[in-house]
């Protein structure tokens, strides 16, 4: 998949929901009992089709903290389809889950090129009406921005109508940051071309 600094998939092999629960339950005592929002973020997204391994365990966990009085933030890029158990939790406790969108852009093909594994754009706009009817805060990570992939007015522009046409009303931008291994990855997944143009865009901030 290419998510670039964050990976979408496939999942790496998902521990037991007991072990991690009780990991938890540890963490939670040493923590003193004190109230606030988790960000809960798991190595790779657990809601979108190439993880499905880790939603079970992700679910468990999520339910865990907010049994203990946490609230929780988490971030995705999968869709309806595949995080319908998001969207049951956040019925289940309604004003106490703010789920962060990922969209990267509306044009298919750049979509199915960069964020690969990740859900389609119809799919993560369902996705938030289905939340938002349950109850839950959604926002939207627009990103990572790209220069010269999907940083034009126009490309920013569409995004934008799609998000308000979903009342998605609070955007976060977020560029594209380097990360080591990160021009090798878009060498082997992306081309050759945007590598080089990523290493000198890189190399002119510094």
């Amino acid at each position: 998949c290419m998510q670039l600094s964050e990976r979408v998939g496939p999942a790496p092999g998902a521990h037991p929901a007991a072990t991690l629960v009780g990991r938890l339950r540890r963490d939670l005592r040493r923590f003193g009992g004190r109230k606030g929002w988790v960000w809960l973020s798991p190595g790779a997204d657990p809601f979108v089709a190439s993880a499905r391994d880790l939603a079970g365990p992700a679910l468990t966990v999520a339910e865990e903290l907010l049994r203990s009085g946490q609230d929780l933030t988490i971030r995705t890029r999968g869709g309806v389809s595949t995080a319908a158990g998001l969207v049951t939790l956040a019925r289940r406790h309604p004003g106490r889950i703010r789920v962060d969108i990922g969209f990267f852009a509306t044009d298919p093909e750049l979509m199915a090129t960069w964020e690969r594994g990740a859900a389609s754009l119809d799919e993560r706009v369902a996705l938030a009406t289905a939340l938002q009817q349950a109850g839950c805060e959604v926002t939207a990570t627009l990103g990572p921005i790209v220069p010269m992939v999907n940083d034009s007015q126009a490309s920013l522009t569409e995004l934008g109508r799609v998000l308000r046409r979903a009342d998605i009303q609070v955007w976060t931008p977020l560029w594209i940051r380097y990360a080591p291994g990160l021009i090798p990855q878009i060498r082997r997944e992306i081309s050759r071309s945007r590598a080089r143009m990523l290493q000198g865009w890189f190399h002119m901030g510094r």
